[in-house]
């Protein structure tokens, strides 16, 4: 299972985040219910944000033109965006 790296901006504030999954759209389904997540969305919920994305609400995933291990994720529900940005990692090998 790939390992990935994921560059998250959601209302203005911006963190990092891994998860392991075997496909791009598994590891957005995957980053939608972590921790790092839902804790930003409350902090902003006062301004009008939703409690929660899902996969509903994916209006893109694609691949970088040209780079086959990143890929952009926008989400959006009532008017407020999540983009992500992904790279699919590679484990460094113990010698």
């Amino acid at each position: 299972m790939a390992l990935w790296s994921l560059f998250v901006e959601v209302g203005g504030e911006r963190y990092s985040t891994q998860v392991a999954a075997p496909t791009p759209r598994a590891a957005i389904k995957r980053f939608l219910t972590t921790p790092g997540l839902k804790q930003v969305l409350a902090r902003l919920s006062k301004d009008g944000w939703p409690a929660s994305f899902s996969m509903r609400d994916n209006l893109t995933l694609i691949r970088m033109d040209g780079l086959i291990n990143m890929h952009l994720c926008q989400l959006v529900r009532e008017g407020k965006y999540v983009s992500v940005v992904m790279v699919r990692t590679v484990a460094r090998q113990s010698a």
